[in-house]
């Protein structure tokens, strides 16, 4: 019996690689479903079995691409803000391409919300310590006021923080991750009972 499942994973990942590979290339806005199946040699028919639209398409990449940020944050495992920070801008400097084509293809603004929901994931079962919460601890530890007041300021410190990312992976030359720990070390040290991202 075929493992359907890993056939089926395999069909989406081809797809979105192959959206991927045309944003190299063109604008999101401008390629089509049918470019897209035809770069990846399946039907129409079969592109719609596993994807509804092009932007179900592109949130299968983000995917991708934030389980692979977590697997490489939860390897490197950091001790505190500084060390979160330095494996953060390390693993994009390793994936600078992946900003490349966001910026180029004017789609990094809708990476932000999947980089969001990973980051307060990720603060969650670090118990806070990867992403900086500090002494208050994650939002899952919070009572339920402070988790309500808490999201606005996760919300509000990751927007800036992916904005700081944008601006980074424009800058040329381009700073180290080392010096980019710093600088969010400095941005982000003003005094909150919640000290996030």
């Amino acid at each position: 019996m075929r493992d359907t499942s890993k056939r089926i994973q395999k069909t989406k990942d081809e797809i979105a690689d192959a959206l991927c590979l045309l944003l190299r290339t063109e604008q999101y806005d401008v390629i089509t479903i049918q470019e897209v199946a035809d770069r990846c040699s399946v039907t129409r028919r079969t592109l719609y079995r596993h994807f509804k639209t092009k932007d179900d398409i592109l949130h299968h990449c983000f995917k991708g691409c934030a389980t692979q940020f977590s697997d490489y944050i939860t390897a490197h495992a950091p001790a505190n803000y500084y060390e979160f920070c330095v494996v953060y801008f390390s693993f994009w400097n390793e994936n600078m391409e992946m900003l490349t084509i966001l910026n180029k293809s004017g789609i990094m603004y809708r990476f932000a919300s999947e980089f969001e929901s990973l980051v307060m994931m990720m603060s969650a079962q670090t118990g806070g310590a990867g992403a900086g919460v500090g002494a208050s601890g994650a939002a899952g530890a919070l009572d339920p006021a402070a988790r309500e007041k808490y999201k606005f300021h996760f919300a509000y410190r990751t927007a800036g923080f992916w904005h700081v990312t944008e601006v980074w992976s424009r800058e040329e030359p381009r700073r180290s991750p080392e010096e980019m720990a710093k600088v969010m070390l400095e941005i982000t040290s003003f005094p909150s009972e919640v000290h996030i991202l």
